[in-house]
């Protein structure tokens, strides 16, 4: 990976652990030990109600840290709102059908500089909004080129973001001057796979970690050595401290670290995932407030800040205050071992009061990627289910990032294959609790989830009673020759090259176990996904109907 040298904080990675697929230690969890909360009895709110709750695409402190901008989907669109950090009604800054995003702000404290793509096509331009504007002014307009991640130079004049052709597997860094609104180059990367990042390793350990490079003399300090991975954050305004994350087994959790201590202390945040990301610094201009992220599996995604100096988090938002969350579930952590004894961390949700007598229908959850992770986020689609009567499982199975480089690579070139494997053994670990019938448990994920719903249904039908297919992948081969250049280069990562590999292709390929599938499956899909594209799912589902298939 090239990365030009430019941030103090850096990634690397810790040791390989032993095991049949190696990972982080974990303990196992005995299936009888799991069991239903009890709480609350009030009926659940309305799936609509659920998935009506807010969520935020990024936010930036503005005004000296007296208010808050965001990208909320408030309306209904992601636009541009202003939260006094006081306490009040939002203010809506920006009006636009077209999704604006990750907003940062100049020096001057007022100005803000965002993204914006059309239709969810994610070829993005970049937009400013000014002082006292009505109307953002469009830095770019270019249908084929995509201008993201932008941030200002400290003088405020000009603008570095990352520039990806639509034909192009790769983006280059790019400088944009206010001045002139000319637009330079400063890479030409045509290597597929290939992408510019601030310093970042993963030779010194089996996953990443979070450390302090010394540019007097090159030694390096890790903030708290950890099997888990780590993310490097950002430094206070005077340099005297810095935050940084770790994700544990799915659930982040935020850590102040001194530079003159060498000590790290984690940030009395409410339990779930806390989120430190942002361009701009998520030190308020006094140097005394972080602002993060915070949701877990039964709250939604809200900002808060943290005061260090009384170790006291504050909300700032209420993005979804109408949303009584009672009724909802929380998430369980469980370990279990698949099929050739490899741990697999899941989380589970039960419904309140759940009898233990093996009636409930259940439903599993295979994440995209498959180099992604289920965390602790706000799962609409978990809760809706659990809170209605259904035990629901989201595994990590092998390829699943979070455990390390082996545990990640673990299913390269053999997709569909072990990694279903842990998907039905967690099935199998919901009916060892005692609380599921095993004729009546569902699949559905979105993406690599998709592929791994149909797959299932495809490959083990006698687990699955029915599935929903979401913009899944139905031949590896064709989105091979036919997706976004990006997209190609990560499934020759995944599978080789298709014409040596050939066979590797044919056996990853829903089509080519598609005549074991029996159970109804729903299959849904976006017109403009540049990724999975329409024309899997189109050919999915004149496969079965060829087949007479629900």
């Amino acid at each position: 990976m090239k990365a030009p040298v430019a941030s103090l904080l850096f990634l690397l990675s810790g040791s390989a652990l032993a095991g049949e697929v190696p990972g982080p230690p974990r303990p196992l969890t005995v299936a009888v030990s799991v069991v239903a909360p009890s709480g609350s009895l009030l009926p659940p709110p309305p799936v609509a109600t659920l998935f009506e709750a807010k969520d935020s695409a990024g936010a930036s402190w503005i005004e000296g840290g007296q208010a808050l901008v965001a990208s909320a989907n408030i309306s209904g669109r992601f636009n541009l709102w202003r939260f006094p950090v006081a306490g009040g009604a939002p203010t809506r800054l920006t009006a636009s059908d077209e999704r604006q995003m990750s907003p940062v702000v100049a020096p001057d404290g007022r100005t803000i500089l965002f993204e914006s793509d059309v239709g969810g096509g994610e070829m993005f331009d970049l937009m400013l909004l000014e002082p006292g504007g009505a109307v953002p002014r469009a830095l770019t307009s270019t249908p084929d080129i995509s201008e993201s991640g932008a941030v200002f130079a400290r003088d405020g004049q000009v603008i570095a973001f990352a520039s990806k052709r639509r034909r192009d597997a790769t983006a280059d860094l790019a400088l944009l001057d206010l001045a002139t609104g000319t637009t330079r180059l400063l890479t030409a990367e045509r290597e597929g796979g290939v992408r510019w990042a601030a310093i970042a390793s993963n030779s010194a350990s089996e996953d990443q970690r979070a450390g302090v490079l010394s540019l007097a003399d090159g030694r390096i300090i890790w903030v708290q050595p950890s099997p888990w991975r780590q993310r490097s954050g950002q430094f206070s305004n005077d340099g005297r401290s810095l935050v940084w994350s770790a994700n544990v087994d799915g659930r982040n959790t935020a850590y102040l670290y001194s530079i003159a201590t060498q000590r790290s202390q984690a940030m009395a945040m409410p339990p779930g995932t806390v989120s430190t990301g942002s361009r701009n610094s998520i030190f308020a201009p006094d140097g005394k407030r972080p602002l993060l992220g915070h949701q877990a599996s039964n709250l939604p995604f809200e900002y808060w800040s943290y005061d260090i100096a009384r170790r006291k988090p504050t909300r700032i938002t209420s993005l979804s205050a109408a949303l009584d969350t009672r009724p909802l579930p929380p998430s369980q952590l469980v370990r279990y071992r698949s099929k050739d004894g490899t741990i697999i961390s899941a989380f589970v949700w039960l419904p309140y009061h759940l009898k233990r007598d093996g009636t409930a229908p259940a439903v599993t959850f295979p994440h995209g990627g498959p180099t992604g992770q289920m965390t602790d986020f706000f799962n609409r689609t978990a809760v809706a289910l659990a809170s209605r009567g259904y035990v629901v499982i989201a595994p990590n199975f092998r390829g699943s990032t979070g455990y390390g480089k082996a545990f990640q690579a673990a299913n390269i070139g053999d997709l569909g294959g072990g990694d279903l494997e842990d998907m039905v053994a967690g099935a199998q670990f919901l009916v060892a609790t005692g609380y599921v019938d095993p004729r009546r448990i569902g699949i559905t994920g979105g993406s690599y989830g998709g592929f791994m719903t149909a797959m299932a249904l495809a490959k083990t039908p006698e687990t699955w009673a029915a599935g929903l297919d979401l913009f899944g992948i139905l031949d590896w081969r064709t989105l091979a020759r036919t997706s976004d250049p990006a997209l190609q280069t990560y499934v020759r990562d995944l599978l080789g090259d298709p014409v040596s590999n050939a066979g590797v292709y044919e056996r990853a390929s829903v089509v080519t176990w598609i005549d074991g599938l029996r159970a109804p499956l729903q299959v849904q899909q976006g017109d403009n996904d540049i990724r999975t594209l329409k024309s899997e799912a189109v050919a999915l589902v004149a496969a079965l109907e060829a087949r007479g298939r629900t």
